[in-house]
């Protein structure tokens, strides 16, 4: 039987798919596995392993499936390699735009704390903020040791502009008051905020 499929095309085996023969299924899919590899070679998915990279491209294969309709007058390896392709690009895009979801996404716990002085926001001691609520003094150490490498790590990573527009950022500022604050376009705000983050 296995022979009498590997020599049927894949439009045929894409009919007997289509009609509930899931073994016509599997012999497109060990016929395509190889292509599917090739192309995932030429792609790098941020946060994930290569497998799934090639999953991704398994799935733009099945919606190539799918999709092909056999009266126009397209080969289906061509439209395949192009769903294929298409798949992997926005998983890699879709995972590019996501990379920075966790910084961008965070919840700041310093709004409620301000200076008495300017009013504004202050930094360091937003670090400090809820250590005494703890009522466990091994977890109020802790805290208080995490605070200052944090505090330590802004002060020697962040050029004196950074550390400024970092400031401004944390003070609620948004992008137009920090340019209008600092004399720089919004883009270079937007630099040292990321390299910050």
């Amino acid at each position: 039987m296995s022979l009498d499929y590997d020599k049927k095309e894949d439009i045929e085996l894409i009919c007997s798919w289509r009609d509930g023969d899931e073994y016509a299924f599997a012999v497109l899919f060990s016929r395509y596995k190889q292509m599917v590899r090739a192309v995932s070679r030429h792609y790098f998915l941020i946060g994930a392993d290569h497998e799934d990279l090639i999953q991704e491209g398994m799935i733009g294969f099945y919606k190539a499936i799918q999709g092909f309709d056999e009266n126009r007058q397209a080969e289906f390896h061509s439209f395949a390699r192009m769903c294929v392709e298409r798949h992997m690009m926005t998983a890699v895009k879709t995972a590019a735009r996501n990379k920075h979801k966790p910084l961008n996404d965070y919840i700041s716990t310093s709004t409620e704390h301000s200076s008495e002085e300017s009013g504004k926001i202050d930094l360091y001691s937003s670090l400090n903020a809820g250590i005494e609520d703890v009522t466990d003094p091994e977890e109020i150490i802790l805290n208080r040791e995490k605070a200052a490498i944090i505090e330590r790590e802004i002060e020697s990573k962040l050029s004196s502009f950074e550390k400024n527009v970092f400031d401004l950022f944390m003070n609620g500022m948004t992008y137009q008051e920090m340019s209008f604050a600092v004399g720089k376009p919004e883009k270079s705000i937007d630099n040292a905020i990321q390299r910050s983050k």
